[in-house]
């Protein structure tokens, strides 16, 4: 079962880069918008993404995107919710967190 991540603190993505290396985690992919901010259609390609993770095909079993201090993670998780719950890929719990508090 595959597991999202929605963070939106600056210093989430170092966290969880640490957190992956020290536990040898091989099948995570991090995206983080700070990354690619200047890329046309955010919102688009943030969700194809996250499509694409959910995919039965794709080799990721974490997925952890961060907003990289923007404080959005709340209207992006609303406009995904749904698909999140129908999807059959995806575990049940979907966490939401802002290590710090930026």
């Amino acid at each position: 079962m595959k597991k999202l991540i929605l963070c939106e603190g600056r210093n989430d993505t170092t966290f969880f880069n640490a957190l992956i290396k020290e536990l040898y985690i091989k099948d995570a992919n991090i995206y983080d918008m700070s990354t690619s901010a200047k890329l046309p259609k955010i919102l688009h390609i943030q969700h194809i993404k996250i499509k694409s993770f959910l995919e039965k095909t794709s080799p990721y079993k974490i997925f952890i995107k961060s907003e990289a201090g923007k404080h959005k993670v709340t209207k992006v998780f609303s406009t995904i919710m749904m698909y999140c719950i129908q999807n059959k890929e995806l575990e049940r719990t979907i966490l939401m967190l802002d290590l710090d508090c930026d």
